[in-house]
């Protein structure tokens, strides 16, 4: 079968399917990748803010992924490493509290001239999610306490106002995709945690505790979510 070639897709129309399409891409150049950003927060009822499409990859495999996902006809790529290129990398405040995570690279999905264009970016597991094991190249078990797939039954039901699946209250599209990887609320946590830390010194009134505040409230709501044992 012939490798998957990015056709124009847009993520706000066909974001589930062009999701799993570059899932199902790396994987076959065994990449594996889990999902975050807001694709993933809406599976936990947290609001979304934009439809681009972000993976988490190991780090010894990144520029493995950047060149598939260029030959795969994604454009727009670039290499990332400040805040101040790209409007995923704007300065901390509390309400970016879940853009906190720093793409190392971007594709735009749409014409990069375009305002409020949405990208397909990729971050490197040791920059916030260090702590975790190898990510899985298929679907983990359910007793996996770090890893589990959009299609877990211990998702809360999808709600219509926050849902980037299209699912209307069942799992539908979901169900059809290839497997789905995302972090669970545990690992997430720890995530979240290690980026307050980094990027929100207690010592930084301003970008201290309003973002600890943001992050409190986030936790609430993702380990709050979900049936998932943390």
């Amino acid at each position: 079968m012939a490798e998957y070639k990015y056709t124009g897709e847009q993520a706000d129309v066909q974001g589930p399917e062009l999701i799993g399409c570059v899932t199902q891409l790396l994987r076959d150049n065994q990449i594996p990748c889990i999902l975050i950003g807001d694709f993933m927060w809406s599976l936990f009822h947290l609001p979304p803010t934009d439809y681009s499409i972000d993976f988490v990859i190991p780090d010894e495999l990144m520029e493995k992924a950047n060149r598939v996902l260029i030959n795969a006809k994604f454009c727009g790529h670039q290499p990332l490493s400040t805040r101040d290129k790209c409007k995923a990398l704007k300065p901390w405040t509390a309400k970016q509290f879940r853009v906190g995570f720093v793409p190392c690279y971007e594709f735009h999905l749409t014409d990069g001239q375009q305002t409020g264009h949405y990208d397909l970016r990729l971050y490197r597991q040791s920059e916030s999610f260090k702590d975790l094991p190898e990510f899985p190249l298929e679907s983990p078990t359910e007793s996996d306490p770090d890893f589990m797939v959009v299609t877990d039954p211990r998702l809360p039901i999808p709600a219509d106002q926050n849902d980037r699946w299209n699912d209307s209250n069942s799992l539908g599209p979901r169900a059809t995709l290839p497997p789905i990887i995302i972090a669970s609320p545990r690992a997430l946590a720890g995530a979240l945690i290690h980026v307050a830390t980094r990027d929100c010194p207690l010592g930084s009134p301003q970008k201290g505790w309003r973002g600890w505040v943001a992050l409190l409230g986030t936790l609430r709501a993702l380990l709050g979510s979900s049936n998932f044992e943390c």
